[in-house]
């Protein structure tokens, strides 16, 4: 019931460390600000941008894959 949610912000290697920090922050502010639209409690949420550091992709095919907000419960 009282389970925080951490919203890790991803993006693709593209781009400085700065702005891809900055990127995957404001795609996990985005889902962030839905979910609380939702009625979940603003305190179980935790945004997390982790920048380019879990980047695998390697063409724009892949690099699409990189650019996402993954949820997850603890």
């Amino acid at each position: 019931k009282d389970r925080k949610v951490y919203l890790n912000g991803h993006c693709d290697p593209r781009g400085t460390e700065e702005y891809n920090l900055a990127l995957s922050n404001q795609r996990a502010q985005a889902i962030r600000k839905y979910l609380e639209e939702l009625g979940v409690p603003a305190v179980r949420l935790h945004v997390v941008p982790k920048g380019e550091l879990e980047a695998t992709g390697t063409d724009e095919e892949t690099w699409a894959k990189d650019r996402k907000v993954e949820l997850v419960w603890y």
